[in-house]
């Protein structure tokens, strides 16, 4: 999943580089039809998942923890600067 993911990102920005029209640049869908996806050995595949998804992993923790520190600054900032809460007490 991963590889496929990697794959198809960068086939997205070659896409959007090479896109055409000045006043409003489109992508053509023969230009979506030349695109190749090699896929490497099930071997190597399996490879390079052990490498990335603890990766990945760790990127959906760190998402968790911003959107709960969000939640916490959207909570204390207005307190805090209305003065209902000092510093002192958190």
């Amino acid at each position: 999943m991963e590889f496929l993911f990697f794959t198809l990102k960068n086939i997205l920005i070659e896409l959007i580089e090479e896109k055409s029209g000045t006043a409003l640049p489109y992508i053509r869908i023969s230009d979506i039809e030349k695109k190749e996806i090699l896929l490497p050995t099930f071997p190597i595949l399996q490879s390079f998942h052990s490498l990335v998804e603890p990766l990945f992993q760790k990127i959906i923790l760190n998402q968790k923890q911003i959107m709960t520190l969000r939640k916490i600054r959207d909570t204390l900032l207005p307190l805090l600067v209305f003065g209902k809460l000092r510093v002192e007490e958190v």
